[in-house]
């Protein structure tokens, strides 16, 4: 067992189940988005009779999911799985998929070249923002415009993980989207939770300064005549962020992208619930995606049925993966073929 262990990587993947074997005195446990990285959740491994720690879990064919040790209360890599992607919190995770998961089939195709023009700006405003300044990374599209906008929040995670330009690219290549513009707003990190919690000088700064700075370099449509053409994009925290951004600024942002929105955080809910719940229906077209494995999960089933009761347009998919950029990634090309059709399928 111990020259298999050497040669095998973690976990063994047999049709639904998973298997994961470990050699070692202490007793090591898992942690992951099978159950939402909580150590008092940890599941337990069992020595089997060759006195080899094994621990077996069924799962969906098509889960994407993400895991490390838990050892002595310290996470820890496994030392027989080389697939690790950083959680963007600052750790590194394991990662393993089942079977039947497929990724996004717009990361394996390529163009000669960039389709984009890549701008990138500070943008100062001590009024707003905790420090005082922001960097914003502007993407227009080679042609003549005017083009829609897209602002994504926690931008460096979703360009360096979401991959989000390099699908964006290939879905206008492809003409599966029309051309849009793009900018990618830079997360604080030890601001962000702040930020991001329904705050209003988050809006007023993207409005304000992201907005008018994008209009000073790039052909954008007159939201003053087309009212709402403008998306938003966010993930957890920038998800909750951009579907309220939509509702306080309708007429600028009229179609939303909230992937695993953080709708209720340690117990407690956003106003977001009350503000959607206590105002009139916004003309918003929304678009919502989250993994069953993942915290947020329920929290985003409920916010979608009362977006529903509400008589919003709404879509919500659900899919076997966790609160990670991979997960997202995988289905925000569904989002963005969703928001900005070909300009002859509108």
């Amino acid at each position: 067992m111990a020259r298999y262990l050497h040669r095998c990587n973690n976990p063994q993947i047999l049709k639904n189940e998973a298997t994961w074997f470990h050699r070692g005195k202490k007793k090591p446990e898992l942690i992951g988005d099978f159950n939402f990285w909580n150590p008092e959740k940890a599941l337990s491994f069992t020595r089997n009779q060759k006195g080899i720690w094994e621990m077996h879990l069924t799962l969906p064919e098509d889960a994407y999911l993400e895991y490390a040790f838990w050892i002595d209360k310290k996470r820890r890599l496994d030392p027989q799985n080389n697939n690790k992607v950083h959680n963007g919190l600052g750790e590194w995770n394991n990662y393993f998929y089942m079977p039947g998961f497929v990724g996004s089939p717009f990361l394996q195709k390529e163009f000669n070249g960039s389709l984009f023009k890549n701008e990138s700006r500070i943008l100062y405003d001590n009024l707003r923002l905790a420090n005082g300044k922001r960097r914003v990374s502007f993407y227009t599209p080679f042609g003549e415009g005017p083009f829609p906008l897209l602002v994504i929040f926690d931008g460096q995670e979703y360009l360096e993980y979401g991959k989000v330009i390099q699908i964006i690219e290939v879905l206008i290549g492809l003409g599966e989207i029309r051309p849009i513009a793009v900018a990618l707003v830079e997360n604080i990190y030890k601001n962000r939770f702040v930020e991001y919690a329904c705050n209003d000088g988050t809006v007023s700064f993207i409005t304000r300064n992201v907005i008018s700075t994008a209009r000073s370099i790039m052909p954008l449509v007159d939201t003053t005549e087309q009212k709402g053409a403008f998306g938003i994009l966010g993930a957890s925290m920038g998800g909750l962020m951009a579907l309220y951004s939509a509702l306080r600024e309708p007429s600028i942002f009229g179609k939303v992208m909230c992937q695993a929105g953080a709708f209720k955080m340690f117990g407690d809910d956003f106003s977001i619930y009350e503000f959607v719940d206590g105002t009139n229906t916004k003309p918003l077209k929304i678009w919502m995606n989250v993994g069953r494995f993942d915290f947020l999960w329920e929290e985003n089933l409920r916010m979608k049925e009362l977006l529903s009761k509400k008589g919003y347009q709404v879509e919500l998919i659900e899919n076997n993966g966790g609160h990670n950029y991979t997960t997202w990634r995988n289905y925000v090309h569904l989002g963005l073929k969703a928001m900005f059709p070909p300009q002859n399928d509108k």
